[in-house]
């Protein structure tokens, strides 16, 4: 269900029609009934039907509320509208950035950049985990393919970041190797202290696994690995 609110008087506009609706965008004619001024275009609403310690939210469905004089005139005399901003209730609830999809046209132009690669590499950080399978984020089409991944950790901290792989072929059995980390002044961080825990690493009862990893054709991988920060190495880059 689309929802359109006046902001002045929190009214609800009764005059609304769904042009398009695509994944991409959408193009929606509502009467502005309160006059020039701000509105408010509510998407996927839903109520719980749920109880508290049990939510179970449903979307409501569509409904046509506009009266049949202005449905058969709105297209013919449209006035156009500014997008401000799209807000969320809260940020569990956004799908900025990582559920934010690239357009198909985006998507295939990044891979005609790179039509002979049997996969893309894509580092990201823990505080951006890649949800999607099948579609590529907008920030990666912003961010460009990137060979480099920069972030903080502390000493003694466990740090997670991914590697999204997006398979322009069909990959099978991918395995990934570590080198040491050196700084400028020669110290290191062992390549023995970082691990892909997708591909091996250890059980809850302390025994050593490896899984195998396949990637379809098209689809996208998060490989998440981790680097074990010794307690008494040195600061640096």
């Amino acid at each position: 269900r689309i929802i359109v609110e006046a902001a002045s008087t929190h009214a609800k506009v009764m005059n609304v029609a769904i042009a398009t609706i695509t994944r991409e965008y959408g193009a929606i004619y509502f009467e502005p009934e309160a006059g020039e001024g701000l509105y408010y275009i509510y998407y996927i609403p839903y109520k719980n039907e749920g109880r508290s310690n049990n939510p179970k939210g449903v979307y409501l469905k569509p409904e046509n509320t506009a009266s049949g004089e202005w449905s058969a005139k709105y297209a013919a005399t449209p006035s156009t509208a500014t997008l401000k901003e799209f807000q969320s209730i809260n940020s569990f609830n956004s799908f900025y950035p990582m559920e934010l999809i690239a357009t198909r046209n985006e998507t295939e132009q990044l891979k005609a950049k790179s039509k002979d690669q049997p996969f893309l590499l894509f580092p990201e950080d823990r505080m951006h985990p890649v949800k999607m399978k099948t579609d590529l984020p907008y920030r990666w089409i912003k961010k460009g393919i990137s060979t480099t991944f920069t972030d903080t950790a502390r000493r003694g901290e466990f740090m997670t970041f991914q590697i999204g792989v997006w398979a322009l072929k069909e990959v099978e059995n991918i395995s990934i190797r570590f080198s040491d980390l050196v700084n400028a002044k020669g110290q290191k961080i062992s390549a023995s202290l970082l691990e892909c825990i997708n591909t091996n690493g250890t059980t809850y009862d302390n025994k050593p696994f490896k899984a195998r990893v396949d990637i379809h054709q098209g689809n996208i991988q998060p490989l998440w690995c981790a680097v074990d920060f010794p307690e008494t190495m040195s600061p640096g880059t």
